[in-house]
């Protein structure tokens, strides 16, 4: 995609001459002698772009594949399609088509890749250089020998969704380059933002100093060279400077920042900082502090909120757990209750089963003589009463 000249907004282009001599010299090297490349840089740094500028001078054609959670084995090495026409029949994926037709490839957010694409990926970086289409007819696949690969990479530990790579997946890389925001920044956001030397210096200043509140960990949002050409080309269009800034960068800020990103803003351009509070700041550093001293301060009540809800929790279940006890302890009552009802019904009829049984002994004894049946009766009587 190429900076159409009605608009003059930059959609997505090389940073030409941009790279450091040392890493333009390794990066070509690596590919007059087919080495693999992995680059790694923050977001709109232009790792992707190195590599496009580099092909279109060679007059090689590129492929690029996104990588993500959701990229399947399928789009990278091939899948079984199905037509009225053709039947059951083999596509080929990206990485199968650059390397049998001496295509070049980038594999854009290498460490978001599923691990079985990363598996495919560690016989082609290895030394005998192939992939066996297990999931196709068994057949070994070699790269034609102008097939190039690369692949690039965020910070695992800035970016959702992006993890640490592998050691033994990323030592099978010959060449690691590291990308930083250009020295040459100012001289892009000019070119391809259409704005003034001016109006790119103030960007660039904007740019320099959200990058080093992020170093200092007050922020984490991080503004790349692609949203101040953003930001630059909005302006060539005569948009409103405030605007330009809040479609560009702004929007994109988390919403907890988007006022400290905006001072910063306010303090580079030369405009007053006022915030609802009435406060105004010499200077960023000055703005920063009382930044972080508030969002310190809202971490605190965020976690005294918390403590406090546990704590309601906790007496929430203790109340929970004494109306259980309570109902267990009247069911255990209950039952106690009929179970000695029934012993006593019981013992009753076992009295009066007793005395049926002394009337019919007096009615049997009757020609006893008397003290024997009164000695008997005693016994009988003492019998009942226990």
């Amino acid at each position: 995609m190429t900076k159409t000249k009605k608009t003059n907004i930059y959609v997505e282009k090389g940073h030409k001459d941009v790279l450091e001599k040392g890493h333009k010299d390794v990066l070509e090297k690596a590919v007059d002698n087919n080495l693999p490349v992995l680059l790694i840089g923050e977001t709109g740094t232009g790792k992707t772009s190195f590599v496009r500028d580099l092909a279109e001078r060679k007059g090689i054609e590129l492929f690029r594949l996104n990588l993500t959670g959701q990229t399947g084995v399928d789009e990278f090495l091939g899948k079984w399609l199905a037509s009225p026409e053709k039947g059951t029949y083999w596509l080929d994926g990206l990485l199968i088509r650059a390397m049998k037709e001496g295509k070049w490839i980038v594999l854009d957010e290498i460490n978001m890749a599923l691990p079985e694409i990363l598996s495919a990926l560690h016989s082609l970086l290895d030394d005998d250089r192939k992939i066996v289409m297990k999931e196709f007819d068994g057949s070994v696949v070699k790269p034609h020998e102008d097939f190039r690969l690369f692949a690039t990479m965020n910070p695992d530990d800035e970016y959702a969704g992006t993890k640490e790579l592998n050691k033994a997946f990323l030592s099978r890389f010959p060449v690691v380059m590291r990308i930083g925001y250009s020295d040459k920044e100012e001289l892009i956001v000019e070119q391809q933002g259409s704005v003034e030397e001016s109006v790119a210096q103030s960007l660039v200043m904007v740019g320099h100093e959200i990058r080093s509140a992020k170093k200092k960990q007050l922020i984490t949002y991080t503004c790349s060279t692609r949203d101040l050409i953003y930001c630059a080309s909005l302006m060539s269009l005569s948009i409103p400077k405030a605007l330009s800034f809040e479609m560009s960068i702004l929007n994109k800020v988390p919403n907890e920042e988007r006022e400290a990103v905006q001072k910063i803003i306010e303090l580079v351009t030369g405009e007053k900082i006022k915030t609802s509070e009435g406060k105004t700041f010499k200077s960023i550093e000055e703005m920063l502090k009382d930044y972080s001293k508030l969002d310190k301060e809202l971490q605190t009540m965020k976690s005294d909120t918390s403590d406090l809800r546990d704590a309601l929790n906790l007496k929430g279940q203790e109340a929970d757990q004494l109306q259980k006890e309570t109902m267990l302890a009247k069911k255990l009552a209950n039952e106690l209750s009929v179970q000695l009802k029934k012993e006593l019904e019981s013992h009753a009829a076992t009295k009066e089963k007793a005395k049926n049984l002394i009337k019919t002994f007096e009615s049997l004894t009757e020609d006893i003589p008397e003290d024997e049946k009164k000695e008997t009766m005693v016994k009988v009587e003492s019998i009942v009463k226990e």
